[in-house]
């Protein structure tokens, strides 16, 4: 008897930053928190939903988190040279 393959359906994954939230930090804060992760997600799994690309759906979700102040995603660091999204490709470069 041959099984019938099925497709797996898409999850998207992420996280947001390397930091904690101190345990004393204020409702409202934490709130701000999880609604960013939430907007991030969405607009990341939006993509996947309509039978859009992996690679696209990852980078909506890295936008949606660039333009959040509390999150800082591919902001120059010490160790690594800075990157720019180009938001009409959607593609991520180094910066000149």
């Amino acid at each position: 008897m041959v099984k019938e393959a099925t497709i797996p359906k898409p999850v998207l994954v992420a996280h947001g930053g390397a930091g904690v939230i101190p345990r004393n930090t204020p409702k409202e804060k934490v709130d701000q928190y999880l609604a960013g992760m939430r907007a991030a997600l969405t607009r990341g799994n939006a993509v996947l939903q309509n039978g859009g690309r992996a690679l696209d759906a990852v980078m909506e979700t890295v936008i949606e988190f660039e333009d959040n102040p509390l999150f800082t995603p591919l902001r120059p660091m010490n160790w690594m040279p800075p990157l720019w999204t180009d938001n009409a490709s959607r593609s991520v470069r180094l910066a000149p």
